[in-house]
């Protein structure tokens, strides 16, 4: 079948790092060796990511992440965090990838 989310990409200050279909985390144009249950830093961010139940956990400051690999993922805000972009400063709980941003439903 057709895969609905083939990367997921997050930033930090001018850097980036990329986890895609298969598992895989791109850093700096190169593959991270991955090991299951063995948690990882992500250079040069406060990151740290860990595959273990056939999906990957991604840990930043601000969010957990998770990714299947194959087709979903969810962004869950960590509590009592406000949202930087908001001109409400409206307190952020939980991000799905379907979501609008700005409204926080189904476009």
């Amino acid at each position: 079948g057709k895969t609905a989310l083939s990367h997921m990409t997050f930033y930090f200050g001018r850097g980036a790092f990329e986890v895609e279909r298969g598992w895989i985390v791109h850093q700096h144009g190169m593959k991270m060796v991955l090991e299951e249950g063995v948690e990882q830093n992500v250079a040069d961010s406060e990151c740290s990511v860990v595959f273990e139940n056939f999906h990957l956990k991604v840990e930043c400051p601000l969010f957990t992440a998770m990714y299947d690999g194959v087709m979903s993922g969810h962004i869950v805000m960590k509590p009592k965090v406000e949202d930087p972009y908001s001109p409400l400063k409206k307190k952020s709980s939980n991000v799905g990838l379907c979501f609008d941003a700005r409204s926080g439903r189904r476009p």
